[in-house]
């Protein structure tokens, strides 16, 4: 293993280190503008597991957490814990786990690419194109354990690599396996990636597990004794299982359409012809995920401007990347390293393939940090093209190369920071926060409280999370919420507080009543100025909810 020493390249490791953490964890408490449904609802869950060890529903200890419309892997909320009782109850400490761990990422990357190549400059450039990866500095600054999930992943292959060409001690491989499966139990993917990835890893190092088959068979037991709990705790939860299968590809409305059409008069070709119809849906949806347009363009879907917008890569990487496969092809023999990211990348994709989601970015962060990789390896083989060329031409080539990757950069910053809050409001659950607080000051004012969960911008949606909201702005203690919380046919009830549809024609007739609903529940040009309170505005500045005094 590469020892540091303080020089120069001590100074520049530091450097790209400190960058991830810096985009990563600036202004993360404003960036995004305001906790999601997802994030309300795990904070206020994180402090009701320490305050009480139930979720808000009285659950004791769950692993699959009832939250936004579906079930929710506890693993993130548990491990928010320990940010939590060290920095208290501040909004940040939702995001902390998943900026923390995505900002140790390229380390993790740079010890593998070192440990397995020795070149020391394609090293630094695995790690700083993972620092400034877009879809990696994306999902770290939101609570989503998939970014823990990747770490883990990545240390596990990076220990089990180097297990397998220096012959280090058992430990080391036991250590790497331990972390592989670990993945497993934080985010769904990794159920399917890390088995996937395991498989390739001893095909690709096959002669050198041959040599230690004794003690590959320890470690590929001990991989299957870390499987049973989680293989059990899915089959007696039935809130992992309603979570599995819920998002599981036979929920797609395509698919269910193509399936229905299917008449042959045969039960049996009936059933042969829809699985046929189902996998070639499957490779299809699998295929579609290479869309450059999708990597390099817009695939992390932050602006309202088509293919003028973000993808998980940085739109210059794309010369790069197929430069990056290239050199792979032709280096794969001497650095098997090259490969098995290379087939990363395209494993990666695989969870979204069956899944009901067409695209779904969030779920293969994976293939996005070896396709971050794989443009590094293009940029380094076209270093040492370069390097034929006189001074002067080089910092030419090189600056010009520089200045298009800061322009490009600078560029997803002005979109993360500027546009995707303004052109995507409601996606990031704009005003509930205000909401709750303006309904909290005016509490004692009024004998009920009503708020309308549907809201838009463009068209109505149901919000899902507006108790947690409540719950959290309003300070309200977890024992006593799980007390007071109420499940009806019509929404739910806390307090004074219900959360329900209004129904203007009736609801209007109420007295003493605060109504906080949107313009697809209310009729706005009817209503006296008087009677409304308070506008709440999308981040766009577009109405989003009144307050309406009855």
């Amino acid at each position: 293993m590469y020892k540091l020493t303080f020089s120069k390249t001590t100074a520049a490791f530091l450097v790209i280190l400190f960058l991830s953490f810096f985009l990563r964890f600036y202004g993360l408490t404003h960036n995004p503008v305001q906790l999601n449904h997802d994030e309300i609802s795990q904070l206020y869950d994180t402090g009701s597991i320490i305050a009480t060890s139930k979720d808000i529903y009285g659950n004791k200890l769950p692993l699959a957490f009832p939250s936004t419309g579906d079930y929710k892997p506890g693993h993130y909320i548990y491990i928010t814990t320990i940010p939590y009782l060290i920095f208290g109850n501040k909004e940040f400490v939702i995001r902390f786990a998943a900026a923390f761990f995505g900002s140790l990422l390229p380390l993790v990357i740079f010890i593998l690419l070192y440990s397995t190549t020795k070149k020391l400059l394609l090293s630094f450039l695995a790690a700083l194109f993972v620092t400034i990866n877009p879809a990696d500095i994306f999902y770290a600054r939101k609570s989503f354990e998939n970014v823990i999930g990747v770490f883990l992943l990545f240390s596990g292959l990076t220990l089990l690599i180097n297990f397998i060409g220096k012959k280090l001690k058992l430990f080391v491989g036991i250590g790497g396996l331990l972390l592989i499966s670990s993945s497993m139990y934080v985010y769904t993917s990794e159920t399917i990636i890390a088995p996937v990835i395991l498989f390739l890893s001893i095909l690709i190092y096959k002669k050198e597990i041959f040599q230690a088959k004794k003690r590959w068979l320890v470690l590929l037991l001990l991989f299957v004794l870390t499987l049973i709990p989680l293989l059990y705790l899915n089959q007696i939860d039935s809130n992992l299982k309603f979570r599995a299968s819920s998002v599981f590809i036979t929920q797609d409305r395509l698919l269910g359409e193509r399936l229905s059409g299917v008449q042959t008069g045969n039960f049996f070709l009936s059933e042969i012809s829809k699985k046929i119809i189902t996998f070639e849906f499957i490779v299809d949806r699998y295929l579609q995920q290479f869309n450059p347009l999708f990597i390099f363009g817009n695939g992390l879907n932050l602006t309202n401007q088509g293919f003028i917008g973000v993808g998980p890569l940085l739109a210059v990487e794309l010369p790069f990347f197929i430069a990056g496969l290239i050199f792979v092809l032709r280096n794969a023999k001497s650095y098997r390293v090259y490969l098995l990211i290379c087939l990363s990348f395209m494993i990666g994709f695989i969870p979204t393939a069956l899944t009901f989601e067409e695209k779904s970015p969030h779920r293969v962060i994976f293939s996005f940090t070896s396709a971050a990789i794989i443009s590094s390896l293009g940029v380094y083989w076209f270093i040492e093209c370069v390097k034929r060329f006189n001074k002067i031409t080089k910092r030419a080539i090189y600056a010009t190369i520089i200045a298009f990757f800061v322009a490009n950069f600078v560029y997803f910053i002005q979109i993360y920071t500027v546009n995707w809050p303004y052109e995507k409001s409601q996606h990031l659950h704009y005003p509930f926060k205000q909401i709750a607080l303006f309904a909290w000051y005016n509490y004692s004012q009024f004998d009920q409280i009503i708020i309308d969960p549907v809201y838009g911008d463009v068209a109505p949606v149901q919000a899902v999370a507006v108790h947690y909201y409540l719950a959290y702005y309003g300070n309200y203690s977890p024992d006593r919420f799980q007390k007071d919380l109420k499940l009806n046919e019509w929404g739910m009830s806390v307090d004074k507080f219900a959360i329900r549809t209004v129904y203007w024609p009736k609801d209007q007739k109420l007295q003493n009543t605060l109504i906080i609903a949107s313009p697809w529940s209310l009729p706005i040009k009817d209503l006296p100025k008087e009677k409304i309170l308070k506008t709440f505005n999308f981040y766009n500045g577009k109405p989003a909810y009144y307050a309406i005094k009855l």
